[in-house]
């Protein structure tokens, strides 16, 4: 195969037209709004910019400057022209010399992505910029083998592609049997057979009547306030049917019988960043449930603070529960030894009466689509959706077990769930290797001397770049930047956008940041430290 080392310049031109944000607003075209992962490229109606703009043409290879490693490259081919702002750049090709799918695939491949690390760096703003992207020197093949490995590699990607719908086929269902199983647990299908051989069990009903006795002279003692008395359920309300033994009963009649047994967390000033301590009183927050990690702690408060906080208090055996946001119904149950603290406003803090129910029998009952669909209910068509409130809580039905059959619901459950685990590292596994052939193949075919990239240092010895400290995490709250800079201090402008609101919409993003840069006046870059924010 020949090949000649050219630079990309010579078969892309940039399309120079830019328009200042008065004249783009009088054009009325559309704009692009992003490029998904799979190179798909997605138009918005007109709408007045406040940045530089730049016209795409039908035919042009449109790239994104942020996410062109991830796929964020594709060929416009709408008849109308469109705009888009300045973190895009759209190129005419030289058809002579270069076959624009053979190129699409190119800048998918590892080479390119590691041309992208060591020529563009990993900072938000080391942008694929067309002053970096064009002087890149590449090997070429000729057209005609240009042509010859796009048909191997379209038909190797045809495989894959259906591979990927199998495996995606796969973790769908196997989403689906968890969910599936959790509710046969609820309606008592998985305990079917032990019930038949235990017909002795006392039934639910019996307990539900001591534990309202207890609960009543505790009242009567003043230890705990009379609560408006919850009705029973009717057969209305009643979405399926469960055993002889258990008995359908009110969310608020499992509870602890105590004060601030279903407490949500404080909101306002009654708990702020600058309450906040290196050591004392834990907080805990959204992470926690969202992530069931029950003893990740980032934030503390001191113990006269948390005296005046008390209502919110945790301990062991507790549930708490997201309540806001896309991670609305998370939970996490709160284990022995773990350190007691306090909720923050995120938060939904749960205490059952285990007498009646069992804390693990709680957290499978809550995870149930039955339970989620409630919770859920009124927060769908919200921009934020929240949980509805504790005393709509309390009124939900509840199918409960007795005790002794809710021990082996979770023996059961916990070994088909096991079962599932080893299937879902099957599919996982599955997925990275489908993965890692693709890019095996790419390497294959386009040649390792794609994989070479013309070093240009102004020293005989490598230029490393400098390091920087990551603060961002994968699972951290999505925030707008204010809120991130007030929990993180300052931040590299890379990890403020993954983390912000707009993970997947960098164009939003440069928007946000400008309005809080330049009108809010609300943050600022770092002084002598490049790509680097806090709050002014």
């Amino acid at each position: 195969m020949s090949k000649q080392k050219v630079k990309i310049s010579s078969f892309l031109t940039e399309r120079k037209d830019r328009f200042k944000p008065d004249i783009a607003n009088k054009l009325g075209l559309k704009r692009v709004h992003k490029i998904d992962f799979s190179g798909n490229i997605h138009l918005v109606e007109h709408k007045p910019t406040r940045t530089n703009m730049i016209l795409v043409k039908n035919g042009d290879l449109l790239i994104s400057g942020i996410n062109a490693e991830k796929g964020g490259v594709s060929v416009f081919e709408f008849e109308e022209d469109a705009i888009a702002t300045i973190h895009y750049s759209s190129y005419t090709y030289d058809e002579t010399k270069i076959n624009i799918d053979y190129l699409k695939w190119f800048l998918k491949s590892n080479a390119f992505k590691q041309i992208l690390i060591d020529q563009a760096g990993s900072g938000i703003k080391s942008e694929l910029k067309p002053k970096r992207f064009l002087p890149l020197e590449i090997y070429l093949p000729s057209l005609d083998e240009q042509v010859e490995i796009l048909k191997n590699l379209n038909s190797i990607n045809s495989e894959a592609v259906e591979l990927g719908s199998l495996i995606s086929d796969s973790e769908t269902l196997l989403s689906k049997l968890r969910q599936s199983i959790l509710q046969d647990a609820v309606q008592g299908k998985l305990t079917k057979e032990w019930r038949e051989q235990n017909p002795t069990v006392e039934p639910v009903s019996e307990l539900l009547k001591k534990i309202k006795a207890e609960k009543e002279q505790l009242i009567k003692e003043k230890i705990i306030r009379k609560e408006k008395i919850l009705p029973q359920v009717n057969n209305e309300e009643i979405p399926f049917e469960i055993p002889k033994t258990w008995e359908w009963t009110r969310w608020g009649n499992i509870l602890a019988n105590e004060k601030y047994s279903m407490k949500r967390g404080p909101f306002g000033s009654a708990l702020r960043k600058g309450d906040f301590v290196k050591e004392g009183v834990r907080v805990f927050e959204q992470y926690n449930p969202i992530n069931d990690d029950p003893h990740w702690v980032r934030y503390y408060i001191t113990k006269e603070k948390h005296e005046k906080l008390k209502a919110f208090n945790t301990k062991a055996g507790d549930m708490l529960v997201s309540c806001s946001g896309a991670t609305l119904g998370r939970i996490t149950l709160l284990p022995k030894g773990v350190q007691e603290g306090i909720i923050n406003q995120a938060l939904l803090k749960i205490r059952v009466h285990t007498e009646v129910i069992l804390n693990e029998y709680f957290v499978r009952l809550f995870r149930s689509s039955y339970i989620q669909d409630k919770i859920w209910k009124k927060a769908k068509g919200m921009a934020i959706p929240n949980m509805v409130g504790v005393n709509e809580l309390k009124k939900i039905p509840i199918p409960l077990p007795p005790i002794s059959e809710q021990l082996i619901i979770l023996d059961k459950e916990s070994e088909i769930i096991n079962s599932l685990s080893e299937l879902e590292i099957e599919v996982t596994s599955s997925k990275l290797n489908s993965k890692k052939l693709m890019q095996s193949v790419l390497s294959e075919l386009l040649g390792e001397e794609n994989n070479t990239l013309e070093k240009k240092t102004t020293s005989k010895k490598e230029i490393k770049k400098p390091s920087r400290e990551i603060k961002y995490n994968s699972k951290t709250l999505l925030m707008d930047l204010v809120k991130l800079l007030e929990e993180n201090g300052k931040l590299h402008a890379e990890d403020l956008w993954k983390m912000s609101k707009y993970p997947n919409d960098i164009d939003a993003f440069y928007a946000e940041l400008k309005k809080q840069i330049e009108e809010e006046k609300a943050i600022k870059e770092v002084v002598n430290e490049k790509g680097y924010l806090e709050l002014a």
